[in-house]
């Protein structure tokens, strides 16, 4: 698999070369930094040969004023040779002398700099000529030449320049950046709508490895924001990104993007139609275990339809013992519970317990009370109580009585109807009806106000599996507030 660094470093290199990047497919194998230095090994060599004859020239324009010298190189230097000469000379005169020449032979020049050398020219040359060479460079499809200079290029100049290039050119450039690590700095520089824009692109243009090649050099907070707005699109640009990072190998980077959107996008993206084929979600779950990427991937798995719970359940048992132990243990460094419990609801009644990867009653069992908080609160986030009851019966006596306790505490007003909803849509009234029996009298006689509550049909339906059941008793105040 060719990872996008590797590619970018391909393409720079066929430019350099200037041949089709697939005749460079024989170098797929190396690593971006091998494949960097090669290309600057070649850069040095091009800029070295002749270096004697270009000295020459570059001390002969000393000899006439700034303006004649421009007007020399300009009529009678192709831009190759008048860049090179320019990298010789102090870098004050070649400032001047870049006032001087027109802005389209700068433009013609720049592609033949090597930013290296001239760093201290590039540094000196005004924000208003930077722009109007950026201009023309990107109308040019020039993102190489771009891309090797942004680090040397001041923030109010990359800003003003950004402006100008289409959003395709702003994803086609920071693509080919030499320096990835200035990502973050250009897309603080951009505003919301603008980066809105490069999202389109993204889709519009064929562009989501360039966007997610992007995405993976920002930090958490860039990360989100991005993806919060694509995932603020209509569901064909999620789903543009997702079919990309499929076909492309790319859930290295796509899982991380996920986790940094906010809850309401983590929901879009897991309930992608595209996202759940089971082609997509067993390449996702082994790049997962591949990349031990499970702090990404599991908190996909309780917002995913029950189809591809089930999918991403099988999958994870045929990984072996080894990949599960380790599930567990990102789960409970991370504290990600409800996740597991997902997985072991949605086998259902296919596998029986003793085959599943992990004993989820000895995990509840084993919580304490903050880690009970919080898996509580991915269960509610996620409206898992039908997971929860799915589970229940492996939980021991006074765990369950623990857990319904905590729940109630947390949200006492929503734990009845959403219990109650849970038993009702699955069926599991003895496991539903029996969280609540083991409940104490008083937290009983609080939840009876909320029972009395419930719609009246609903009501009925919980008395006659409570009478079915043989647990009318059992609930004590909530039969009487039922009735």
């Amino acid at each position: 698999m060719t990872t996008l660094a590797t590619r970018a470093e391909l393409v720079k290199l066929a430019a350099l070369l200037d041949i089709p990047v697939d005749q460079l497919t024989y170098l797929e194998g190396y690593q971006p930094g091998e494949l960097r230095a090669l290309r600057e090994s070649i850069t040095d060599r091009l800029f070295e040969s002749d270096r004697k004859r270009l000295v020459g020239i570059a001390t002969a324009s000393k000899l006439v004023p700034v303006g004649i010298s421009a007007r020399i190189a300009e009529l009678a230097f192709p831009a190759p040779l008048a860049a090179r000469v320019s990298g010789l000379l102090e870098p004050s005169r070649a400032v001047d002398l870049a006032r001087k020449v027109s802005i389209p032979f700068l433009a013609e020049m720049t592609p033949y700099l090597d930013p290296r050398r001239v760093s201290a020219i590039i540094e000196r040359i005004p924000s208003d000529i930077v722009v109007k060479v950026g201009r023309i460079l990107g109308d040019a499809g020039e993102h190489i030449t771009m891309g090797r200079f942004v680090s040397y290029v001041n923030k109010d100049a990359i800003a003003q320049t950004a402006a100008v290039l289409s959003d395709a050119s702003l994803l086609r450039t920071g693509f080919v950046l030499e320096d990835p690590a200035v990502l973050p700095e250009m897309v603080r520089l951009l505003p919301p709508e603008r980066l809105r824009g490069v999202i389109r692109a993204a889709y519009e243009e064929e562009l989501w490895p360039e966007a997610l090649n992007m995405l993976d050099h920002l930090d958490d907070a860039a990360r989100g924001l991005l993806a919060d707005i694509a995932a603020g699109e209509e569901a064909a640009v999620l789903d543009g990104m997702v079919a990309v990072a499929h076909e492309e190998d790319l859930w290295e980077i796509a899982l991380p993007v996920a986790r940094t959107m906010n809850p309401d996008s983590r929901k879009r993206f897991a309930a992608l139609p595209t996202f759940g084929r089971p082609e997509v979600l067993a390449k996702v779950v082994r790049t997962a275990a591949d990349k031990e990427l499970w702090p990404e991937l599991l908190p996909l798995v309780p917002l995913l339809p029950v189809e591809a719970r089930r999918e991403v359940a099988r999958i994870a048992l045929e990984l072996g013992p080894d990949v599960q132990e380790r599930v567990l243990a990102e789960a409970s460094e991370h504290n990600l519970w409800a996740p597991l419990v997902t997985i072991a609801a949605a086998l259902g009644d296919d596998v029986p317990w003793e085959n599943l990867p992990w004993d989820i009653g000895q995990i509840v069992a084993r919580m304490g009370e903050a880690e009970m908080d919080a898996f509580l609160g991915d269960v509610a986030d996620a409206d898992l109580w039908g997971d929860v009851l799915s589970i229940a019966e492996r939980v021991p006596d006074e765990h369950v009585a623990r857990l319904a306790r905590q729940a109630v505490a947390l949200d006492v007003e929503a734990i009845m109807s959403r219990v109650i909803d849970a038993a009702d849509h699955t069926g599991l009234w003895a496991e539903g009806l029996g969280l609540l029996a083991r409940l104490d009298g008083a937290t009983l006689e609080e939840l009876a106000v909320h029972a009395a509550a419930l719609p009246a049909d609903l009501r009925r339906r919980v008395i006659d599996a409570a009478t079915r059941l043989g647990m009318l008793d059992d609930l004590g105040p909530i039969s009487a507030a039922l009735a």
